[in-house]
């Protein structure tokens, strides 16, 4: 198997390296830890920050495809990551920001910021949802807390994405919440 194709396979290997480094632990000090292979929140955890790599690495590849076929320096779309977080960022046009990053284990948050603090208030309680749970764009998010991500583990720990229960394709997610960005963010 070539080297591509083994990435491919894999995905990632840092499951890989903490397997390694657990077994190296345990020749160290003699100490077993049989289950911790299992425990939810971190599976969860290392999912979370996961998927937050991916999609952040879509956004970039969105936005640099867009700023091409856009040809105007100022109104390229810019994505930022946030500093002191695992794989939190945001992405910035015209004063608009679409903040993507890690809410808990097995929860992203999606939430539309205005520099001036408009769109989002954290302080406000949710309204009622909208018909079918189609995320809201940013014009009408006033009243809610963003939009959420959230897991669900499969029999082998494997991670399905959804959004209000049903699951969700990271390459959708991108496309919906890129178009909004850009559409909402043009001067």
């Amino acid at each position: 198997m070539r080297s591509f194709e083994r990435r491919v396979f894999l995905k990632s290997t840092e499951w890989l390296k903490k397997l390694a480094d657990a077994e190296i632990s345990m020749e160290e000090t003699g100490q077993i830890d049989v289950f911790g292979h299992l425990q939810e929140e971190t599976i969860t955890r290392d999912h979370t920050i996961q998927f937050l790599k991916d999609l952040r690495l879509k956004f970039q590849q969105a936005a640099e495809e867009f700023n091409q076929f856009r040809k105007n320096p100022r109104q390229t779309v810019k994505v930022y990551g946030i500093a002191n977080t695992d794989a939190d960022f945001l992405l910035f046009r015209n004063s608009l920001k679409l903040v993507i990053g890690f809410s808990n284990p097995g929860r992203i948050a999606c939430s539309f910021h205005t520099l001036s603090g408009g769109v989002f208030n954290p302080h406000q309680k949710p309204v009622a949802q909208k018909k079918y749970g189609i995320p809201t764009p940013p014009d009408k998010n006033s009243q809610t807390l963003g939009d959420h991500l959230d897991i669900e583990l499969g029999l082998f720990n494997e991670a399905h994405w959804t959004f209000k229960g049903q699951r969700v394709d990271p390459v959708a997610i991108v496309q919906f919440y890129f178009t909004e960005f850009v559409k909402n963010s043009a001067s």
